[in-house]
């Protein structure tokens, strides 16, 4: 398998801009760690839906 086919480069370009993103919340804007964790919070809530709404191949709920 290939990162292509595994969604791996939509990973790291994610985590590299998350790497900007969540420090400059964190260290610059007011109440920023509550924002880095809202927007995990959402991001993993949606997560969850996307994947019991259409399970990849295999899947497992």
């Amino acid at each position: 398998m290939n990162s292509e086919t595994t969604g791996e480069s939509h990973n790291s370009l994610g985590a590299f801009l998350s790497s900007f993103v969540f420090p400059y919340l964190m260290l610059r804007v007011r109440g920023g760690f509550v924002y880095a964790f809202m927007i995990h919070f959402v991001f993993y809530i949606l997560i969850a839906i996307l994947l019991h709404a259409r399970p990849p191949p295999g899947y497992v709920i």
